[in-house]
């Protein structure tokens, strides 16, 4: 089911029956594709790769807070990156 998607997305695996329950409380959830795409967007973040994923909520928090709302922090693109897309922008890479 849903759950089981959403369980198998999410980093964390810690306190299971917890984020069931969470999972089936939580009324204002949105479908579980966009679930998981909060989820995929999280795991990118910053917050969440630091210390080999320390900082990741317990499913159930995540849950019960509400967080696939939040805005997650884009990281700046590095150096490289700004170099490359100035130079796809002023057509200097051939």
């Amino acid at each position: 089911g849903e759950f089981e998607t959403f369980w198998i997305h999410y980093p964390k695996k810690a306190g299971k029956k917890a984020a069931l329950k969470a999972f089936q409380n939580a009324r204002d959830r949105p479908r579980i594709d966009d679930l998981i795409e909060s989820i995929r967007k999280a795991k990118a973040s910053p917050q969440w790769a630091k210390d080999g994923g320390q900082f990741i909520p317990h499913p159930a928090t995540w849950l019960n807070r509400g967080q696939w709302a939040d805005q997650v922090p884009v990281p700046a693109p590095t150096v490289f990156e700004e170099f490359l897309a100035r130079g796809e922008r002023d057509g200097a890479i051939e």
